[in-house]
């Protein structure tokens, strides 16, 4: 099956509120998962990478067929961007490909998307950076109330560094009193962005 029949069952499967993973494979037999929970995207993966990380890697690959098993999702990655934003990402990525596709094996995190298809990995990029700074802006808010003012220099230092909210929420732990008050920070931000 084409890459466009897995977005459309994706987005058909997101609209239906379906719960399960999503299975894709390329001609070389690489294989990807897609997780859903209620029709929301919570899980992507791609072997080596994972969550966020695979996310661009997953977008700019041609699957030459795909699966979906109805049944529990695998774990969620709590650094993903809300469904609407993925299925977005994957749509315009695959609008903008050359008429022969990308490559069908994943790069390396080193070489990431850009040899293949340049534009669509910067509209990956993009939309990869929109939600990171979506999400910074909920953990500055909520770190406001325990920091006060200082809340953006703890931010900026680490947004640099962070890959992930997993990543961010460890750098900023030594900050908090004890290690539960960490955990109770993390928990709450994840509450409000809806993770």
């Amino acid at each position: 099956m084409s890459a466009m029949d897995f977005r459309t069952k994706l987005a058909s499967l997101c609209e239906t509120s379906s719960t399960g993973t999503m299975f894709l494979v390329t001609e070389s037999q690489r294989q990807a998962r897609i997780g859903l929970s209620a029709g929301r995207i919570i899980h992507l993966g791609m072997r080596p990478l994972s969550g966020i990380a695979a996310l661009a890697t997953i977008a700019t690959t041609a699957f030459s067929g795909f699966r979906f098993q109805e049944g529990d999702a695998p774990d969620a990655h709590a650094d993903l961007p809300p469904t609407p934003v993925i299925l977005s990402m994957f749509q315009s990525v695959s609008a903008q490909m050359p008429a022969d596709g990308p490559q069908t094996a994943p790069p390396t995190p080193a070489q990431a998307a850009p040899q293949t298809a340049p534009q669509a990995a910067a509209k990956a990029a993009a939309l990869v950076a929109s939600f990171a700074e979506s999400h910074l802006q909920v953990v500055e808010k909520q770190l406001i109330e325990h920091f006060g003012p200082i809340a953006k220099v703890l931010i900026d230092e680490q947004r640099t560094q962070c890959r992930t909210l997993d990543e961010l929420f460890s750098a900023l732990a030594p900050n908090f009193d004890s290690a539960q008050e960490a955990a109770q920070f993390a928990a709450t931000v994840k509450k409000r962005l809806g993770l």
